[in-house]
C-alpha cells in the first residue's frame, strides 16, 4: 500500500485545496492511501476501494487477493489517475 501525505487548506474564503504540496498556511494533514497492484483497501472487509484519501490510516488494509466483482485497475493505472490531479510520484 502506498501511503501519501495530503494538505488540507483554504487557498481562499470558501475555496478548499487538497494538495500533495505543504503550504506555508494552516492546513489539516490527510492521507491518500492507494493499494498495490491487484489488491484492494478495505477498513471493514465489506467495502472494497483502490485509492481512498482519510483523515487517519487506522484500521485500513489491503486485501491480499482481487475481489469478486470489482476490477481492479493497474498500478499504471492508479499513477495516471492520480498525475491527473496534480500529485507527483518523482518528487
Amino acid at each position: 500500500m502506498i501511503i501519501k501525505e495530503l494538505y488540507r487548506y483554504e487557498r481562499e474564503k470558501g475555496k478548499i485545496t487538497v494538495s500533495p504540496i505543504k503550504p506555508e498556511c494552516e492546513y489539516i494533514l490527510r492521507y491518500r492511501l492507494i493499494a498495490d497492484e491487484g489488491k484492494m483497501l478495505t477498513k471493514d472487509g465489506e467495502h472494497f476501494t483502490p485509492c481512498v484519501d482519510v483523515e487517519s490510516i487506522d484500521g485500513w488494509y489491503e486485501t491480499a487477493t482481487r475481489v469478486a466483482g470489482i476490477n481492479v485497475a493497474s498500478e499504471v493505472d492508479y499513477i495516471t489517475a492520480l498525475e491527473s490531479l496534480g500529485v507527483n510520484f518523482n518528487e
